[in-house]
């Protein structure tokens, strides 16, 4: 969860802006107890539902979709996207666009913390304290529905 889950996470959210309602885990665990692969539910206060997964063991597509209704949207790699494909309602792709390149897709990160450190702010507009701290007790509530715990827990 703490190490590849948080991709998934944050791609779900920073497409369906609204409260979560109910948050549906399991995993499979590592003798050492970490989880090791999962799958979550999200459900949304407005309807709407994220399924994700993650694992450490198991090789992915990487690939992110959004379902809606007159389409979808595919996104070829949510750590590092390449390309975005729109499809309408009879599946048909209706526009195709190229992401710039970037090394390994953390770039992102560091040019928002230099900005930051540039402007002598102690957070990044891109991601305040308040996000990471949602993000932070999101995973604290999806650990605990995985019986996921720290030492000292």
């Amino acid at each position: 969860m703490l190490d590849v889950g948080i991709y998934t996470l944050n791609f779900a959210l920073s497409f369906l802006k609204d409260e979560i309602k109910n948050i549906i885990a399991t995993c499979k665990k590592m003798p050492s107890g970490v989880d090791e692969s999962n799958g979550i539910i999200l459900e949304f206060q407005k309807g709407a539902f994220a399924f994700l997964n993650s694992s450490v063991a198991a090789i992915s597509d990487r690939k992110g979709v959004i379902n809606g209704t007159k389409g979808y949207i595919c996104v070829d790699n949510i750590n590092n996207p390449k390309s975005i494909k729109v499809y309408n309602k009879e599946r048909k792709l209706i526009k195709h666009s190229l992401v710039p390149s970037q090394i390994n897709g953390f770039e992102y990160e560091f040019q928002a913390c230099f900005k930051a450190l540039e402007q002598n702010k102690i957070e990044c507009d891109e991601m305040n304290h308040e996000e990471i701290l949602k993000m932070m007790n999101l995973m604290d509530k999806v650990r605990e529905k995985m019986g996921v715990k720290f030492i000292g827990e």
